[in-house]
């Protein structure tokens, strides 16, 4: 209802009271509307701001309420906003849930809400008391104790200028609300991202002080036993971690129990898997080599069935271990492709061990000579023997196929093993000032080999 249109019905009682029709009853000392501060005042006629309201009822004891909202006579889900007039509360803002001295689902009070924030009392539900933000350029969040002696946290933001996020603990004397700089920091995130453990000054993306003896753990089971080659814990590698949902690891370690764990045993081994130049995007690593729990390393086969272990560089000295066997039938099978320049400095020596049948048999034989076959030289590839045990000299021989890949500057050649009929042998090469190559059709020069 208007004012402006219902001037005419506007009168005052005996009281001074202003009346208007509809039951709308106004008291000049409780209503202010200020048109020249642009301010209404309810329950006071000097209002200090754009609206202010203000009331002396005490509901619940101990309180002044500014503000009271109800949604019925019943006091039901109501909103109070006031100054109370009992320590420790100075002010609060609370809603209530039917019996407003009972149940308050929103309650904001200092002292008897254990808020907090800078005052002496709460010690409950957050009590601040410190620096939540500061606008220098430094914001940080800080949590203290008053506690005698109590390690104590804080989280910021920006610490130093590289810092993006640290947190850190320390110590702090009781009564002490400000914060210290007796805090060490545990955890950082650099702004470049990289991540220090125990340092502040990560030089990659993880950077971990572990001090003597600390490190990183990984657990199956909080408690409880695994059983064996159940997995304890892994590290893994990838290269790249989107474009291909079916990715998984291009390497990884795993460490996994190499026997039922019980209270008296725990044996576990390492197992590590990598992927060759042929597996593509989301096919699995394949296991190449192991540590056992008693410390014995196990290699696992590689291409075409051979083990590498190598020494040095990749002209270094190379062993390869494969084992052979013939079925019903002899068998002349491939070994090894060579090739060696005249001045070449490189040595393949072989030994050949039976490990099956009737007989026992093992010799020793050594590849010599050169691929060189421009004018004036021709190719000159032989093989030297060394009697072993009940050893045959014809076990091992040679052939030289010409044509690609050899050339002028060396031509290839490659040693073959006879096997008889029912045989199981064990080839052990060792390459010494050779290149090694995986495949026998990509060896670029001279003074490499590949196997078969």
């Amino acid at each position: 209802m208007s004012l402006t249109r219902d001037l005419a019905r506007l009168h005052s009682d005996s009281d001074g009271n202003l009346i208007l029709a509809n039951n709308l009853t106004v008291d000049t000392n409780t209503l202010k509307v200020d048109a020249a501060n642009n301010a209404v005042g309810i329950g006071t006629i000097t209002p200090g701001t754009k609206l202010q309201v203000a009331g002396t009822n005490n509901t619940p004891s101990g309180t002044s309420k500014g503000m009271f909202l109800l949604r019925n006579s019943t006091s039901s889900h109501g909103l109070q906003m006031g100054v109370a007039n009992a320590a420790p509360w100075t002010s609060w803002i609370q809603g209530q849930d039917n019996d407003i001295s009972t149940t308050y689902p929103l309650a904001l009070q200092p002292g008897g809400g254990d808020v907090g924030i800078g005052t002496t009392t709460p010690l409950s539900e957050l009590d601040i008391r410190g620096n939540v933000t500061q606008l220098d350029g430094s914001p940080e969040y800080h949590f203290a104790s008053t506690q005698a002696t109590h390690y104590n946290w804080r989280i910021a933001t920006q610490e130093t200028v590289d810092t993006g996020f640290e947190i850190a603990s320390g110590t702090q004397t009781a009564g002490t609300n400000a914060h210290t700089d007796t805090y060490t920091n545990r955890f950082v995130i650099k702004a470049d991202g990289n991540i220090g453990i125990g340092t502040n000054a990560p030089t990659d993306k993880i950077t971990l002080l572990s001090g003597n003896g600390g490190g990183i753990l990984q657990s199956t089971y909080n408690s409880g036993t695994v059983t064996a080659n159940q997995k304890m814990g892994a590290i893994a590698f990838k290269g790249y971690s989107d474009g291909n949902t079916n990715a998984g690891a291009d390497a990884k370690i795993e460490g996994v129990a190499d026997a039922d764990h019980s209270g008296t045993s725990a044996p576990g081994r390492l197992d590590f898997y990598v992927k060759s130049n042929s597996t593509g995007p989301g096919s699995a690593p394949q296991k190449r080599f192991s540590i056992n729990s008693y410390g014995q390393q196990i290699i696992e086969s590689g291409p075409n069935g051979w083990t590498r272990v190598q020494h040095g560089a990749n002209e270094g000295t190379t062993y390869h271990v494969k084992r052979l066997n013939a079925g019903t039938s002899a068998v002349t099978q491939n070994v090894l492709r060579y090739r060696r320049h005249y001045w070449g400095s490189g040595s393949i020596k072989f030994k050949v061990r039976q490990t099956y049948y009737s007989s026992i048999e093992e010799s020793e034989f050594y590849l010599t000579g050169y691929g060189r076959s421009d004018p004036g030289y021709s190719v000159n590839y032989s093989l030297g023997y060394v009697g072993g045990y009940n050893g045959n000299s014809g076990r091992l021989n040679i052939n030289v196929p010409g044509g690609a890949p050899g050339n002028s500057v060396a031509e290839i050649v490659d040693v073959r093993i006879y096997m008889p009929a029912y045989t199981h042998w064990q080839i052990i090469v060792e390459a010494a000032h050779s290149a090694y190559y995986q495949d026998v059709n990509t060896m670029p020069g001279a003074n490499s080999y590949a196997l078969h």
